[in-house]
């Protein structure tokens, strides 16, 4: 059985392991379009609610999500599959009121890069892409205060889908300036090769 830690690592196991993205990136996301906010706000500043959110959790004794009107997150994945899988990854069923986001980097960014061996390299097993929430948020929280000076400089994390390893980016509000709304696109519209992937993962298909 895997030891799953909580912050801090222990120094001599703190071997980071860094991605800068380059510039001109462009990435996708999936937007719900009844979902109260304009797609063109690209960053929640309410959570944390997913898996590498870095907000801080509202005061006890329930700790529930909150406003947090300097930490906002964007997550954001290099292919549609990943996509897909990531947001409709448990229900298995892909649905028709999302749009398709494309946007795009306008500089370098660099990223704390947790694929393969990363998530070791960073001396932070619970933040593995199969560790429970509660454990990757403490990890979010962790590598962005970056107290002990292991993570100098990023502004997010990429790491593996444990749907289909597919890659993931989660970029923080740190990014915020250097990322924009390239295109918006009805799910629809690319009918086919949605239905193409949702037949290879077996998923139901705009039910």
């Amino acid at each position: 059985m895997v030891k799953i830690d909580t912050p801090p690592p222990k120094k001599e196991r703190v071997n980071t392991l860094f991605y800068t993205l380059p510039g001109d990136t462009k990435l996708l996301r999936l937007f719900e379009r009844d979902s109260g906010r304009p797609f063109t706000t690209l960053f929640r500043y309410f959570g944390p609610l997913h898996r590498f959110d870095h907000q801080k959790p509202g005061s006890s004794p329930n700790y529930l999500p909150s406003q947090n009107k300097d930490r906002g997150v964007l997550y954001s994945a290099k292919e549609l599959k990943t996509c897909i899988v990531e947001v409709f990854g448990e229900d298995m069923e892909v649905r028709r009121n999302y749009d398709i986001v494309t946007i795009t980097t306008d500089k370098e960014l660099k990223l704390l890069d947790l694929r393969g061996d990363g998530a070791i390299r960073a001396g932070a097993v619970g933040a593995s892409a199969n560790a429970d929430t509660q454990y990757t948020q403490d990890w979010a929280r962790y590598f962005y205060d970056d107290p002990d000076g292991y993570y100098p400089g990023i502004c997010g994390i990429i790491w593996a889908s444990a749907y289909n390893q597919g890659e993931n980016i989660v970029f923080w509000e740190r990014a915020e300036p250097h990322i924009h709304v390239d295109s918006k696109e009805d799910i629809m519209v690319r009918e086919k090769e949605v239905l193409l992937i949702c037949q290879s993962l077996n998923y139901i298909c705009f039910s």
